[in-house]
């Protein structure tokens, strides 16, 4: 493991390593998604898309993550804790933005489904893919390869041991 802190430049013991460097893994997790939301909102300001509500992204995202079943807008409402009058201005914003489609239902023409157009749905792939691109490019600016990897071994194993143990204390065995 020293090998490692040599090659960052940064060689220290094991015991002092974690002292100095703050070693507190949750605390750099938490400190690594502020830093990922702050460039994520750069990204969005850069490509002038920081204007838009910030309901929309949520709803797009709502709507993206439960395309396998019919949303209507009783579903937004309680997903996101909204009155029927806010959502019902916030989807006639975005039908207007062709960013939804609202279709009527064979069995019930007075319920309307809430969809995503297919631009929409493009738009959002395709920005997920650019924006994870360029988070992905600054991360990594300055970590070799081989730290890159080790990163994600080590992390992976952090979510494992998190999601083991909690599935062991779910079936009463921790």
């Amino acid at each position: 493991m020293n090998e490692i802190y040599r090659k960052a430049g940064e060689y220290m013991s094991d015991d002092n390593f974690s002292q100095q460097a703050g070693m507190d893994p949750a605390r750099e997790i938490r400190l690594m998604q502020k830093a990922i939301r702050r460039t994520v909102d750069e990204i969005l300001t850069q490509e002038g898309l920081d204007k838009i509500n910030p309901m929309f992204p949520r709803i797009v995202r709502f709507l993206m993550n439960n395309r396998d079943r019919d949303i209507f807008q009783k579903d937004i409402e309680s997903e996101f804790g909204i009155a029927r009058s806010t959502v019902t201005g916030l989807l006639k914003q975005m039908e207007q933005q062709n960013m939804i489609c609202r279709c009527s239902v064979d069995s019930d023409a007075r319920l309307k489904k809430v969809m995503l157009t297919e631009e929409t749905v493009q738009k959002v792939e395709e920005g997920f893919v650019n924006i994870n691109r360029i988070l992905d490019e600054r991360m990594l600016r300055g970590i070799s390869e081989e730290e890159h990897k080790i990163f994600c071994s080590v992390i992976g194993r952090m979510r494992n041991n998190l999601e083991t143990i909690s599935e062991e204390e779910r079936r009463g065995k921790a």
